[in-house]
């Protein structure tokens, strides 16, 4: 009995009942994207226990790049929260501000560095009656207890969240929330409104129950951006409130008659006396006035005491405030159309500037290109029509003008061919030697006996033929060489061309000119690129298709890569088994391989004294000639942790391939028997104590590490570890695989048939499966969340594996051997 009454007496403090008013004030379009409030609450019941996430979220850099970031982070926050509900609300909201960390890292890694300095931040968790909160930058949270008023976010923000985005969010603090307390969170503009002292002053004399509406009413009227979050907490309602009887008044009992003929019916009713009437003038008279409510924010905001002043007539007033807001739209227009014309402006003068310089290369190259064609063309033709005179005048000079012997050889430019004008007088005069044979005596005496005239219808004859035999005998010399100048493309067919090139090569300049745009005159720029390439693609259509030959487009057969097939091991009715068909082949190094990894996508391995990228097949030694001895990939910052055998501990990272030593500040007598790393945590499983511990990352290193396991467990020589939302470790008394959640053992993974031999076991962030390596029944095993098998793999080759890796994304395993690494794909 004494039990019982003990349980009765203690019970748990009933939840606070928590009132949330978002006050949002955006005046205009334009500062919209620029601040967000944010309240979101689980979706399904599993998510209930993390509470509720509050925020305020403001960027003060107006442009166009930062119109998105509160909003993206905003989503970022809530997505990452409610991701998983087996975390805690603590280890859930630490991870919410990492991932908001990472975030701001990526953009700047993008070239969006102009908000860093100008990002204000409130984001806070109600959690049962417990609030868990960081701050960055001039936002504040403020707690409102007992009349006073205190900045609870004093101290919380980094100084260097303007030089690394990556301290945003450092420091989280958590506090017990009581009934009537009043929590604010708030971006900067309502501590420039109002002092800590006058929001203490304004809270005491309207009241709890009214003081959002005053600061709503306050916000509307005096700024133009500002965003608040008031959190109300009261006690809990009960469900069912029990109901006292209410005695029933005079005059509820006169009102009730039984018979309306009897003398009750016709009885006078009673007065209220003197006393009661008197009050009830009193109370009258000291009851004022009803306060009047605005419409649009529900509340007057009133600083002091104004003077009276008469009333107009309603139709004055309505015209007034008509013409103060018509006044108002104009100038807001007219700024809005000033800023507008400016920006663009500025834009188109950037954008002409930059393709002017452009366009005048480009149009100088064209220029030449068509003047180096015209000349090519023109001397052609100058060569032709010489070629023609020559032969003409060969064949005259044979009849009597020998000054045209002494012309020079005309060379052919294209071919460094000469057709020398002696070699076509000397055929000429073969040709009439051969056809008149006469000696010198026979052609006196023949002059002699022919008439004169005669003599010149034979002499214009000869000539005729001779001109058309020289003119023949060069064509025939010409062709039988091979001129080039024939062959010879004609210009146009080259200017289109060359016009064709010289637009593709403006086509490339201009990405470059079209990130300077804005995004309206970038549409208008990509309607008149369009036009441009279209009609680049009718000029290289016009100009021919090039012809390749069947020697160039006969595509060599690929090497293929030699896959490792090996019998594989019958599974022995094991459950899901699986054989594997083909074992790749990947590389192979001298040195020991302690573990393959993936990082940032890429393929890894970890030697005793080096990092190999696989992909470029790189090697990177380790500094000092350290020697490697664990390994921890941390997927978040994009590092690669490796510990060595004189307890030193380096970072490795694949940018810049460069190690760099970190601080662990170990506890004194720790063997470390494996580490793993989950968000920025480092985990350390420790041999001497069974213990595993966690180290919060920190400058230059890792802070003090706390005790993780709240449970017992047992260590030998075969204990494995991995590590992710969930650390999973081999217990070596029995062939199982326990799972571990804040600390405590969780449940355990499912056995196959055959007695497990753990070689090595294999997890991470990201991943759906938990993998193990069964060297002695050469089987590769994957489990489920859930702690059931979904597939076993077996092979020969797994019979000297020693670690891997896996890719989910790509359904690769990775897999080592002592000097090697070889891979097969998840079926």
């Amino acid at each position: 009995m004494s039990e019982r009454k003990n349980q009765e007496k203690i019970k748990p403090l009933p939840e606070l009942e928590k009132v949330v008013t978002e006050i949002l004030v955006t005046n205009g379009r334009a500062v919209e994207p620029f601040i967000r409030t944010f309240s979101a609450t689980g979706e399904n019941i599993s998510k209930q226990g993390l509470g509720t996430l509050l925020g305020v979220f403001e960027v003060d850099e107006k442009s166009e790049d930062s119109a998105y970031i509160v909003n993206f982070l905003a989503s970022v926050a809530k997505k990452e929260y409610f991701s998983n509900s087996h975390r805690g609300a603590i280890e859930s909201f630490e991870a919410a501000l990492h991932k908001i960390n990472l975030a701001l890292t990526e953009l700047v890694k993008h070239g969006n560095i102009a908000w860093l300095g100008k990002f204000h931040g409130a984001l806070g968790v109600l959690e049962k009656n417990n609030l868990h909160f960081s701050v960055t930058g001039h936002a504040r949270i403020i707690l409102f207890r007992n009349g006073t008023m205190a900045d609870i976010s004093d101290g919380l923000a980094s100084n260097e969240s303007s030089q690394h985005p990556i301290k945003t969010f450092v420091e989280v603090s958590s506090g017990r929330l009581n009934a009537c307390d009043q929590v604010l969170l708030s971006s900067p503009e309502l501590f420039a409104l109002f002092s800590l002292t006058d929001l203490e002053r304004n809270a005491q004399r309207i009241g709890r129950e009214r003081f959002a509406q005053f600061l709503k009413t306050a916000l509307i009227n005096e700024l133009d951006m500002s965003g608040t979050l008031v959190i109300d907490l009261k006690e809990g309602s009960a469900k069912s409130l029990e109901k006292k009887p209410q005695k029933k008044s005079e005059e509820s009992v006169n009102a009730i008659i039984s018979n309306v003929f009897s003398q009750s019916a016709f009885s006078p009713k009673s007065r209220p006396s003197t006393q009661t009437e008197t009050n009830e003038q009193a109370l009258a008279k000291e009851t004022p006035l009803p306060e009047y409510v605005d419409s649009k924010t529900g509340h007057i905001y009133v600083q002091g005491d104004t003077p009276l002043t008469p009333g107009g007539h309603p139709f004055f007033e309505h015209f007034k405030l008509g013409l103060l807001e018509t006044g108002h739209s104009l100038r807001t227009v007219a700024i809005a159309q000033g800023k507008w014309w400016r920006k663009g402006k500025k834009q188109i003068s950037l954008t002409l500037l930059a393709l002017g310089q452009s366009g005048r290369a480009v149009t100088r190259k064209m220029v030449r290109a068509v003047r180096r064609v015209w000349k090519q063309a023109a001397l052609k033709a100058a060569q032709k029509r010489a070629l023609k005179q020559a032969a003409v005048l060969a064949a005259s000079s044979e009849l009597g003008a020998p000054t045209i012997l002494n012309q020079p050889c005309i060379i052919n430019q294209t071919t460094d061919t000469a057709l020398p004008t002696q070699s076509i007088r000397e055929k000429v005069t073969q040709t009439k030697n051969s056809t008149f044979a006469t000696t010198k005596e026979q052609a006196f005496e023949a002059e002699d006996e022919i008439p004169s005239f005669i003599k010149e219808k034979i002499a214009h004859f000869y000539q005729k033929e001779l001109a058309e035999e020289s003119a023949q005998l060069v064509e025939e010399k010409i062709s039988a060489e091979g001129s080039l100048l024939e062959k010879a493309p004609s210009p146009w067919l080259i200017v289109l061309k060359q016009l064709a090139s010289t637009l593709g090569t403006l086509v490339l300049r201009i990405p470059k000119a079209f990130h300077t745009l804005s995004r309206k005159h970038q549409k208008i720029f990509l309607g008149s690129l369009g036009v441009l390439l279209l009609f680049s693609l009718a000029i290289f259509y016009l100009s021919g298709k090039p012809k390749v030959s069947k020697e160039v487009t006969n595509k060599q057969p690929e090497p293929q890569v030699k896959t490792e097939t090996v019998a594989a091991l019958p599974p022995n009715n094991e459950k899901n088994a699986q054989i594997i068909g083909n074992v790749i082949p990947i590389t192979t190094t001298q040195e020991n391989i302690v573990a393959p990894v993936i990082l940032a996508n890429a393929p890894y391995l970890v030697t005793e004294k080096s990092v190999i990228e696989v992909g470029n097949n790189q090697s990177f030694p380790l500094p000092e000639n350290s020697t490697a001895t664990h390994v921890a990939v941390m997927d978040d910052l994009r590092l690669l942790f490796i510990y060595t055998e004189n307890k030193r501990l380096f970072v490795f990272s694949p940018i810049n391939h460069s190690f760099v030593e970190n601080t662990l500040n170990l506890p004194a007598g720790v063997r470390v028997r494996s580490i793993g790393a989950y968000l920025t945590y480092l985990y350390v499983l420790d041999d001497s104590t069974a213990q595993i511990y966690r180290f919060p990352r920190a400058e230059g290193g890792f802070g003090n590490g706390v005790k993780w396991l709240k449970d017992a467990i047992t260590i030998a020589d075969n204990t494995q570890m991995t590590v992710s939302d969930i650390i999973y470790l081999s217990a070596p008394e029995l062939p199982v695989i326990d799972s571990f959640f804040r600390g405590h053992r969780q449940s355990t993974l499912e056995s196959p048939t055959a007695m497990l031999s753990l070689t090595t076991l294999y997890t991470h962030a990201g991943l759906v499966n938990i993998y193990a390596l069964d060297q002695t029944n050469k089987r590769l095993l994957a489990w489920d969340p859930a702690g059931q098998i979904v597939a076993q793999y077996f092979h020969e080759k797994l019979a000297t594996a020693t670690a891997l890796t896996v890719n989910e994304s790509e359904n690769e395993v990775f897999l080592t051997t002592d000097h090697d690494l070889f891979s097969f794909k998840l079926q």
